[in-house]
């Protein structure tokens, strides 16, 4: 079983989900992710630097970077899909399959990050990758949304939403 060396549970889980298992299940709720997605974001940050998840856990946190609870993954109970912009695909989205992530660049910006994707595809790690959200609305997004989902295409497909 895989686990980021710089990334814990808490910053991957909503809070209630997080309350309510780790008493029970602890370490074990690893596997809730596909490996790939946190091979993925290990790489990601070991490139790029600090990345931020979720920050229900540290009022610091919450108060550099606002609060957030729905980066990683989703629990199918979550309420955050009826408050979607999307809350039709948000029942089917990878981060309820634990096979998708948001993080939140520190030390750079997630726009760098694509275009680093887009210029070295192969790269370990990013070769794991199957899709990166880009814009949304015709706007590019702030935040770094990688998926490894199951796709027909080869190479990290650069969505435009």
């Amino acid at each position: 079983m895989f686990k980021p060396k710089n990334f814990g549970l808490r910053e991957l889980l909503p809070e209630k989900f997080y309350n309510e298992m780790y008493p029970v299940y602890g370490d074990v709720l690893w596997k809730v992710f596909d490996e790939d997605i946190l091979v993925a974001m290990q790489v990601i940050r070991e490139m790029h630097g600090m990345m931020v998840v979720n920050t229900w856990y540290s009022q610091k946190m919450i108060d550099r970077y606002g609060f957030f609870e729905s980066r990683g993954y989703r629990p199918h109970d979550d309420d955050d899909v009826q408050k979607s912009a999307c809350p039709t695909y948000g029942n089917i989205s990878q981060h309820r399959f634990g096979r998708a992530i948001d993080l939140w660049p520190v030390e750079t910006t997630a726009a760098k990050i694509r275009q680093h994707m887009k210029d070295n595809p192969n790269l370990e790690g990013y070769d794991l990758i199957t899709r990166v959200e880009e814009t949304w609305k015709g706007k590019p997004i702030k935040w770094l949304h990688i998926d490894c989902a199951n796709t027909a295409k080869t190479g990290i497909q650069f969505l435009k939403l």
